[in-house]
């Protein structure tokens, strides 16, 4: 997760990443697999963060690794537009 100061500033680096490779982002290896099936990154705004999920499956698990990855990407995101909101009666 990548924090800004507003949010069009994330919604300008969130469209700045999904025009790049993936090389763009440099992230920790030790939790992916070394030889994959399915390796995506994926990443998106949500208020003032951009949300960047990168998810590595091996040859059994990559026919769910696609909707596994909406999910889990989805989840994480909705998460941020949830987290600040305060509910009055």
């Amino acid at each position: 997760m990548l924090s800004f100061p507003s949010e069009g500033a994330a919604k300008t680096t969130a469209t700045r990443l999904a025009s790049l490779t993936s090389d763009a982002v440099k992230w920790h290896t030790d939790k992916t697999h070394k030889s994959y099936a399915y390796g995506k990154m994926r990443s998106g705004a949500s208020k003032k963060y951009v949300v960047i999920t990168v998810l590595t499956a091996d040859k059994a698990a990559k026919p769910m690794a696609t909707y596994y990855h909406q999910y889990l990407q989805s989840d994480i995101a909705n998460y941020f537009l949830f987290r600040d909101l305060t509910i009055t009666s």
